[in-house]
């Protein structure tokens, strides 16, 4: 049976890339940064030829969409985790060929593998997502090579999870 134990704690910083992480992996975020340009090519030279349009004004909405919406993020982000004393706390992780269980100052939860739908990593995260806008945030600084391969060979086991891990 594989098992891996480590101790963690999500810091403000993470949170923050797993919110950005989690709303521009969506493809409608993902359209809207590839037409942003566009967008601010258009409105520049609308103003600038003195056109009138009625598409002006929301050519200006959606430019200024492209630049309100990351600074919504960040700091709906900033204010979310100042709010949830749980994300602040040191958690000490089990997890096994059968269940994720998850301890902190205040809580315990277990979790088994038929509630995860896939597991995935990011540059400094590893996710264990319970559905497509829920996920464990995992630091990968608090899994050694070791574990990160131990991890990898639990999530394999578990037929219905996607493994998006890195061989």
């Amino acid at each position: 049976m594989n098992e891996i134990n480590f101790t963690s704690q999500i810091s403000k910083k993470d949170f923050i890339r797993f919110n950005y992480y989690s709303y521009y992996r969506r493809w409608s975020a993902k359209l809207m940064v590839l037409a942003t340009p566009f967008f601010i090519y258009i409105t520049v030279l609308s103003f600038l030829n003195k056109v009138e349009s009625n598409y002006k004004w929301f050519l200006i909405f959606l430019s200024s969409m492209v630049i309100y919406v990351p600074i919504s993020i960040y700091f709906s982000s900033k204010k979310a985790y100042k709010n949830q004393p749980i994300l602040h706390e040191q958690m000490n992780y089990e997890i096994t060929d059968e269940f994720i269980t998850v301890k902190g100052g205040t809580f315990k939860s277990t979790q088994s593998w038929a509630n995860v739908i896939s597991v995935s990593e990011t540059k400094n995260l590893i996710l264990i997502w319970e559905n497509p806008k829920a996920a464990r945030l995992i630091p990968k600084e608090s899994l050694n090579n070791d574990q990160i391969a131990i991890l990898n060979k639990i999530v394999d086991l578990q037929s219905h999870v996607e493994n998006k891990l890195k061989k």
